[in-house]
C-alpha cells in the first residue's frame, strides 16, 4: 500500500480551513461590514503579516477590558 501526498491539496485544504475559521472569527466580532472586510482580505493577502498586525491594532481596547478582572467587583447572583 503505496500512499503518496499531494501537496498541493494539503496546501489547499489547509488555505481553505483557514480562511473559514478567520471569516467565521471575524464575523463573530461583530462590527460594521467594512473593517471586518478589510481585516479578512489584508489576513487572507498576507496571513502571517496579517496575523500580527490584527494581534497589534485589531482587537479594540474593549476585548482587553473584558479579559481584565477586577478583584474588587463582586459576583451578583440571581434571587430564586
Amino acid at each position: 500500500m503505496n500512499v503518496t501526498v499531494d501537496w498541493v491539496e494539503v496546501l489547499t485544504v489547509l488555505a481553505g480551513m483557514y480562511a473559514a475559521f478567520i471569516a467565521v472569527f471575524l464575523m463573530f466580532e461583530n462590527r460594521s461590514p467594512q473593517p471586518t472586510f478589510a481585516w479578512l482580505f489584508l489576513m487572507l493577502g498576507f496571513p502571517i503579516g496579517g496575523l500580527v498586525l490584527y494581534t497589534l491594532f485589531g482587537r479594540g481596547w474593549k476585548a482587553a477590558e473584558r479579559l481584565r478582572v477586577d478583584p474588587n467587583r463582586s459576583i451578583r447572583t440571581r434571587a430564586g
